[in-house]
């Protein structure tokens, strides 16, 4: 089963952006070649995310979304935890680990924050959902990113207050009235904090679900790549019309619920079907709350 439409729910954590910059110039470069660069693009996308992935996991923290060449994570606190130390050092140990992972001509840089957060699955037109997230400290996560050079983790005060004392850090920027940004180069782990991994609440695991519930919230392209199993050989150049939209008046402290978001989302689903158009992707991230459509790819 999956949670209903429209329902959203709360939870504080830790949530981390990893942006991969230099991968839009790689991807050009490798599609000027053809097929060929279309296949190494398609070997070192694959590799280099599921690395990516993998060590997320391993530290106990979900991808809420990848927004263009940029990770959205979140990490939970161990429910009989009072407080956010043991999410707080998982997610400053798995950023580090990721600036360790080198693609090439690629640079990464990632940013930690912590707080409030909400999730809302939206949609349902033609059985299509979206798990939208929302909250003040992916905002602060999106500033945050932009102080953080090369290779290199920068988390707010708000995250090293709990674990102080755990990790080598140096000042970034301070600003007067709002929070402190942190350079993060070493990690001393208490071992227990990282022994435990809370994720997000999974309604639909590996084993346990059916691909119709999988495939609900991914394209439709993807979802028929899915149930005939061909997902591998996915891969084709393509000349497209692309509409991105931003809600400049969205922000996440009027619409701290994410439900409230839709009406609008039913609406852009419809008009996107009637107009011959694909939904790529519905998310917040640091740039706001954005919506692609695409025209000339299988929908």
């Amino acid at each position: 089963s999956v949670p209903p439409i429209g329902n959203s729910w709360f939870f504080n954590g830790c949530c981390m952006l990893a942006d991969i910059s230099g991968f839009t110039k790689l991807s050009s470069a490798l599609c000027a070649e053809g097929a060929v660069g279309l296949d190494k693009l398609r070997l070192i996308t694959d590799d280099s995310f599921a690395k990516f992935v993998n060590i997320i996991y391993s530290h106990g923290g979900d991808v809420i979304a990848f927004a263009g060449d940029c990770l959205v994570c979140v990490f939970l606190p161990d429910p009989q935890e009072a407080t956010l130390q043991g999410c707080s050092l998982r997610a400053v140990q798995c950023g580090l680990d990721i600036t360790k992972c080198v693609m090439d001509g690629t640079q990464t840089h990632v940013a930690v924050s912590s707080g409030r957060m909400c999730m809302a699955l939206l949609g349902g037109h033609n059985y299509q959902r979206a798990y939208v997230m929302n909250g003040p400290c992916l905002e602060s996560a999106g500033t945050c990113l932009s102080h953080a050079g090369a290779q290199e983790l920068v988390i707010t005060g708000g995250v090293l207050k709990p674990i102080e004392g755990m990790v080598m850090s140096s000042l970034v920027t301070e600003h007067r009235g709002t929070e402190n940004f942190f350079k993060v180069t070493h990690c001393f782990p208490s071992g227990k904090a990282v022994e435990r991994c809370w994720r997000v609440p999974q309604y639909d695991r590996p084993g346990g679900c059916s691909v119709d519930s999988m495939v609900s919230c991914v394209p439709a392209p993807v979802a028929e790549a899915i149930r005939f199993d061909v997902l591998s050989s996915i891969k084709e150049i393509r000349t497209v019309t692309t509409l991105f939209m931003r809600l400049d008046t969205y922000n996440s402290m009027d619409f701290e619920d994410v439900k409230t978001l839709q009406p609008f989302f039913i609406v852009m689903q419809k008009c996107l079907e009637e107009c011959g158009g694909f939904l790529r992707q519905f998310l917040i991230d640091d740039k706001g709350c954005v919506l692609i459509g695409l025209w000339g790819v299988p929908t």
